[in-house]
């Protein structure tokens, strides 16, 4: 098609085939990376697979991938499931509440500079101590209800949080927020529209290494005093040498953590795809 000067109008149809191009590649690169990690993973399993067989370690000092399959098939229903779903609810309910947490405060340190002497040194002080080392004080206060393990996590994943939004919210473009106050814009909008927009990559950064902090946090909990959940399990079944059912524990933490992993990585390129 050309216009009346009979120069060809290449613009929008020359775009559509690049468009294409582009999400053909990224779809291929996509299915690349997940034949590379699929296929690592099969490499790993089958050299552990037969090389403990040939070197004959017995299954009580490392478990076959084979042993950790059976034990996963046989105890999945009656010990692993039950265990799984009660680690994944402290988990994600204390990430969630860690996350509401940690964002107020950096909210409110942003709008209260001031409070950032107040707060910052018992947060950095939290994160300084580890999680596991106050574990049994905060039991033989206040019991071990799953409210307490809650809470135990999202003191965990916080402070992340914290720290990474208010980094975020104060590397806001500063001629963003010139224009919002010409515009005579209220706090609240400046924070909406500018602040939290801008802030996103490192909310979600923060967002990943609370969820670290929380799944080590949830573990600690549950060997510390508990009789369920993966960490329980694990503590259990050591004591009775049984390493399949252990290491089976271990597999499903490990997935737990990457289905965190990919949510997040999921989350972030919906809502903050604009920064790539």
């Amino acid at each position: 098609m050309s216009d009346l000067t009979g120069t060809p109008r290449l613009g929008v149809a020359s775009a559509a085939p690049g468009r294409a191009g582009r999400s053909r590649r990224r779809g291929g690169g996509r299915l690349l990376q997940i034949g590379l990690i699929v296929g690592t993973f099969a490499a790993v399993v089958l050299f552990l697979q037969f090389g403990l067989e040939h070197t004959g370690v017995k299954d009580f000092v490392v478990a076959k991938p084979s042993t950790v399959l059976e034990a996963l098939s046989d105890n999945w229903a009656d010990t692993l499931r039950p265990a799984l779903w009660f680690t994944v609810r402290e988990v994600v309910l204390g990430l969630l509440l860690g996350v509401v947490v940690g964002i107020a405060l950096a909210v409110l340190i942003d709008a209260v500079p001031i409070l950032e002497f107040v707060i910052l040194p018992y947060v950095v002080a939290l994160v300084m101590t580890p999680m596991i080392a106050l574990v049994p004080v905060v039991f033989l206060e206040f019991g071990d209800a799953l409210w307490v393990r809650i809470v135990v996590v999202a003191f965990a994943a916080a402070p992340m949080m914290m720290l990474n939004t208010l980094t975020g919210l104060r590397r806001a473009p500063q001629i963003r927020l010139d224009l919002m106050r010409a515009l005579r814009a209220s706090r609240v909008q400046t924070l909406w529209r500018v602040k939290l927009p801008s802030a996103l990559p490192m909310m979600f950064t923060g967002l990943l290494i609370g969820a670290i902090f929380a799944v080590i946090a949830g573990v600690g909990t549950e060997f510390v005093s508990s009789d369920q959940g993966l960490g329980a399990m694990i503590v259990y079944y050591s004591s009775l040498v049984q390493t399949g059912i252990v290491y089976a524990a271990i597999f499903l933490l490990v997935l737990l953590g990457l289905a965190l992993y990919a949510i997040i990585a999921i989350l972030e390129r919906r809502f903050a795809g604009w920064t790539e």
